[in-house]
């Protein structure tokens, strides 16, 4: 799995993909709100994207967009609670280092 975060003006970007990498679902997150998502037709990415995007925009006080994709053949019920929770904690930890770079 891969997150990266990019800074878009003041508000963020943040990519999540994983195996065969493609765009399963956005979530537009901003402070206060819930966030939005959009999923592409059976994708299942969509909680996902709302989570990590609320996460970073929490953290930063910004605007942030998630684009998620993360596909795995035949992933068992304990792979995709793993898969989810490694997302999570990456987005907590990008959003610590988002707030530490404004900081600077």
């Amino acid at each position: 799995m891969r997150l990266e975060l990019r800074p878009v003006g003041l508000d963020w970007l943040l990519l999540i993909t994983g195996g065969e990498q493609h765009v399963g679902a956005v979530a537009l997150a901003e402070p206060g709100s819930d966030p939005a998502q959009l999923v592409r037709g059976a994708h299942r990415e969509g909680p996902l994207a709302a989570t990590c995007a609320a996460i970073i925009s929490a953290a930063t006080g910004a605007g942030c967009v998630a684009v998620a994709g993360i596909h795995q053949d035949e992933a068992t019920g304990e792979e995709i609670v793993a898969i989810v929770g490694n997302a999570e904690r990456g987005a907590r930890i990008l959003a610590a280092w988002a707030v530490d770079r404004d900081q600077r």
